[in-house]
């Protein structure tokens, strides 16, 4: 039966890549969904009149920090990351 330290030096590296990639990438898309859905609630429990307007301050910050969120998932490129470095492995 074939180990892992049968293989190449280069499965190891790009496993390892690959993994790291793959849980920043999760890391930061969890987040970003969490501020998403909270945001949201918020937005809409305030509209409704539920909470009081101010809490749509709160919702609307999270939303943004969604956003910026979303663009530096975006510019790191986490997933090409994953993607490359599972393809080389």
């Amino acid at each position: 039966m074939l180990t892992e330290s049968d293989l190449p030096a280069l499965y190891a590296a790009a496993d390892a890549a690959s993994l790291a990639a793959q849980q920043a990438h999760l890391r930061l898309f969890r987040a970003e969904l969490a501020l998403m859905v909270s945001g949201a609630g918020l937005a809409s429990l305030a509209t409704n009149g539920i909470l009081p307007v101010p809490v749509s301050i709160v919702a609307a910050l999270l939303l943004a920090t969604s956003v910026l969120l979303s663009c530096i998932a975006r510019s790191r490129r986490l997933e090409r990351r994953w993607f490359d470095a599972r393809a080389v492995a």
